[in-house]
């Protein structure tokens, strides 16, 4: 006779708790979600998906309808601060350093193998549509609109309280409790549990804008090594010279003087944008969107008490250059997801948890953590007219040798993903 699983709870519907009930689908396990937000987020966060992460995406169903929606990365660079022209404009400032690693190359790419940039917003897009198939066979059940309020935990299970957007409380019952909504987490802080590191003096504004181009780069997808004025810039869709398209401009805003009302002032945002604006000083660009930041490099000290789990960023948070929170987020749900199996289908002792705890902690303890703190140094430590030369990272992507060129991401690439199999005992 089979034995009905519990529900498990997932509070948060962001990419994390998305990939994470489809992941527990395919295993045959239900969930609970639990969405404060009524619409879904378009804010500009994340937008790349790379390594083990696209495994992932895969065996949550996501990975095909991504890359039709996605594009793929011809590669990054690093440049200087965009130049004037001499003409009353400017152009692209000199490249530093570029790779080709990642790159998708001619025929189909193989997954893992490239850079898939997708913003996030779309992926939970995705992932939604999917929740529907799924919704029908009673094995992800998803309520937007709900804020979760607390949680209470028995011998068996767990319940949680929350709230509709008219005051009414709904409770739900289920085996266990994931807590997958975001920095500012609800379900973190009923644990009495913070997050613990440090908060970076700079701040980030975050813009969508469209722009028409005159002349696309080999390498469009870049990072701008200057002091004051360091950024990210990155398409967002196929861009054709000639015709308006959608781009990612994240730019650093290093003066703490500025307050925190100005970067959401139209006019300042605009002036940020046009310090990186290849072309003439005056053309035409649209902000769709945009978000100002403050960045953190934290840690929460555990992820697992009782019933009761974290993922993504309520267990941890880094600062966005090289995109490492997102994707490490993804392959916490990955790991989330086999510890679950393997308790619930397949008989594994709880203790497994905090095994998962452990090994998520130790990989952002020792790659992630060290890994985007030196990105985001790199771009506004070095000095742009002698890293090339001085900066082992930058020497490294010039070299002639492959090794060396993979040698900075080869320790994140073989511990990333965590094989939870690996610890499981003889029942």
């Amino acid at each position: 006779m089979s034995v009905t699983i519990k529900p498990v709870i997932i509070v948060g519907f962001g990419p994390v708790g998305a990939v994470l009930s489809l992941l527990l689908a395919r295993k045959g396990i239900p969930s609970i979600v639990i969405e404060a937000l009524v619409t879904f987020s378009d804010e500009p966060r994340a937008v790349g998906f790379f390594g083990p992460s696209q495994g992932v995406l895969h065996e949550a169903g996501l990975y095909e309808e991504a890359k039709e929606q996605g594009l793929a990365a011809s590669g990054l660079c690093f440049r200087k601060l965009a130049r004037d022209d001499g003409a009353g404009g400017q152009v692209w400032g000199d490249i530093v350093a570029s790779s080709h690693i990642g790159a998708q190359t001619s025929g189909e790419p193989d997954i893992g193998s490239y850079m898939l940039l997708l913003p996030q917003a779309r992926l939970v897009r995705i992932a939604a549509k999917k929740v529907e198939k799924f919704g029908a066979a009673s094995l992800v059940d998803l309520h937007l609109g709900h804020r979760f309020i607390s949680s209470e935990e028995g011998p068996d299970g767990v319940t949680v309280t929350a709230e509709d957007q008219q005051g009414n409380k709904k409770v739900f019952s289920g085996s266990y409790l994931v807590g997958a909504d975001g920095s500012q987490s609800e379900v973190r802080r009923g644990l009495g549990l913070k997050l613990c590191g440090y908060t970076w003096p700079d701040r980030l504004v975050s813009t969508d804008i469209s722009r028409t181009i005159a002349e696309l780069p080999e390498i469009p997808c870049c990072n701008i090594v200057d002091q004051r004025y360091w950024a990210a810039i990155t398409p967002l869709e196929p861009i054709k010279p000639g015709v308006p398209g959608l781009w990612r401009y994240s730019m650093a805003v290093t003066d703490t003087t500025i307050p925190d009302e100005q970067l959401e002032d139209m006019d300042f945002i605009r002036s940020l944008v046009r310090r990186h604006l290849d072309g003439p000083r005056d053309q035409h660009f649209e902000v769709v969107r945009f978000r100002p930041y403050k960045m953190h490099q934290l840690l929460c000290p555990v992820w697992r008490r009782g019933r009761t789990l974290l993922a993504g960023d309520s267990a941890h948070i880094n600062n966005p250059m090289g995109g490492l929170g997102l994707n490490t987020g993804i392959l916490d749900a990955d790991a989330l997801a086999q510890t679950l199996d393997l308790v619930l289908n397949q008989g594994q002792p709880e203790s497994l948890f905090d095994r998962y705890s452990h090994e998520r902690r130790r990989v952002y303890q020792l790659f992630v953590n060290p890994m985007s703190a030196a990105n985001k140094q790199r771009l506004h430590d070095s000095n742009p007219d002698t890293a090339a030369q001085e900066d082992w990272f930058f020497a490294g992507l010039k070299s002639d040798d492959p090794e060396e060129r993979l040698a900075p991401n080869k320790g994140l690439m073989e511990n990333w993903k965590t094989d939870m199999s690996r610890f499981r005992t003889k029942v």
